[in-house]
């Protein structure tokens, strides 16, 4: 999943983390993994690498 902050700021929301929990746990249930969810702005933010800390893609 990938969405964008127009501010810039790639700094997750409260509402990004449940969001993305809630597409995890349906994904689950269809057996569908959820392989990233990703804000782009300023930067690339991942949510789901390094356990919800959020890693910007330009340092990987």
């Amino acid at each position: 999943m990938v969405h964008n902050h127009p501010s810039g700021d790639t700094t997750p929301s409260e509402n990004d983390l449940k969001i993305t929990q809630k597409l995890k746990q349906v994904g689950e249930m269809m057996e569908i993994v959820l392989l990233d969810s990703i804000i782009y702005g300023d930067d690339i933010r991942s949510l789901l690498a390094n356990d919800w800390g959020g890693v910007s893609l330009d340092r990987i």
